[in-house]
């Protein structure tokens, strides 16, 4: 036999023997233990109801929010607030020059009254026969337009003033003593925080599940350790082009002012809620090659691992659509370093948290 068969040979001998030793390893790896023991928690399996929420990021608007300018513009003569001031519904925020205005509406206060008395003469002449049906409905043309002249004069002197259609917070003040404000221009800005506008994007593969009503329960990160209760009262018909996303609003009581402006949070919709559903702790499941497992207690005190289906789950426990019953014990602790057929002790039942709602 020359030197390359020699090679040839005792390299087949030794990945034999490397394949013999694997094959070993993996039977020891599967092989019970039986002289141990390890101690466990169990949660039992029951059918409960699943609440199955969506946490979805809001922003926050305020609930009514507008620019003020003057329709007529004018030249500011007074300015009754700034920046930061709370002010209430009808308070006057700025004053304009209004002498040419009031002498105006002066003048025609005193000409619709001189029409009123014209008209009266002519309407006793009517009766009398004194005139005809022509000249009677000319004195009556007359003293309409006359009192829509007055109307409208009244209106252009009532409105060199500039006042707050709602109470709520100066947020921008454009204008100062003296400054010419053109028609419509604006010269602050007013926000009503009594109630605040909270929205949300809910994702195109959920709409289906939201209606106009669900409850919801916000809360931010500036103010920890609190929670805001809403309702939906709206869902925009068409999605974010841009982000397929459908617009949820929600309107929050803020009389403490606590909520600010633009500040962000998050939202706990109820999307779904499922009746008579097996529940478990979200924790108890192992992740594997094969899928998600658990294991289960069996009345010999040994376990059996189970793979199961799932679906949805909350912040803790998790709806199993296969592979579990009712009356099921789970080892919620401990269960990672189990073997089907190990031996356990259970030293009690698994305490869990009772966050989402859900006590376990």
């Amino acid at each position: 036999m020359n030197f390359s068969a020699q090679k040839i040979i005792m390299g087949m001998m030794l990945i034999t023997m490397m394949l013999s030793g694997c094959t070993k390893k993996d039977d020891m790896a599967a092989e019970v233990d039986f002289t141990k023991v390890t101690n466990v928690e169990v949660y039992t399996v029951s059918l409960r109801d699943f609440d199955d929420f969506i946490t979805l990021p809001v922003i926050v608007s305020p609930y009514r929010a507008v620019n003020l300018g003057l329709p007529n513009g004018g030249k500011v003569t007074k300015i009754n607030v700034d920046k930061g001031d709370r002010t209430t519904k009808g308070n006057v925020l700025l004053e304009t020059d209004d002498v040419l205005l009031r002498v105006q509406y002066e003048q025609a206060v005193a000409h619709l009254e001189y029409q009123k008395k014209d008209h009266a003469r002519s309407e006793k002449l009517f009766r009398d026969g004194s005139i005809t049906n022509a000249a009677f409905d000319a004195s009556k043309f007359q003293l309409s337009t006359t009192q829509s002249s007055c109307d409208m004069a009244k209106k252009q002197y009532e409105d060199a003033v500039l006042k707050a259609p709602f109470s709520g917070t100066v947020t921008a003040r454009h204008v100062e003593i003296g400054d010419i404000l053109a028609p419509g221009s604006p010269a602050f800005r007013i926000i009503d925080v009594s109630r605040v506008k909270v929205q949300a994007g809910i994702p195109e593969k959920y709409i289906a599940s939201f209606n106009i009503g669900n409850d919801v329960s916000i809360s931010f990160d500036a103010l920890p350790g609190r929670t805001f209760k809403a309702r939906i009262n709206y869902i925009a018909p068409e999605a974010s082009p841009s982000v397929r996303t459908f617009l949820a609003e929600m309107v929050v009581d803020n009389n403490d002012g606590a909520i600010r402006i633009g500040i962000m949070g998050n939202a706990r919709i109820l999307k779904k809620k499922t009746e008579n559903s097996i529940l478990v702790p979200i924790n108890a499941l192992i992740e594997t090659q094969k899928g998600r497992v658990v294991f289960v207690a069996k009345e010999d005190n040994t376990v059996e691992e189970r793979l199961i289906e799932y679906g949805e789950s909350n912040d803790t426990m998790v709806h199993i659509i296969s592979g579990l019953q009712p009356g099921d014990k789970i080892i919620a602790r401990g269960q990672h370093a189990l073997v089907t057929g190990e031996r356990i002790n259970i030293t009690g039942e698994y305490a869990g948290s009772s966050v989402g709602g859900y006590s376990i």
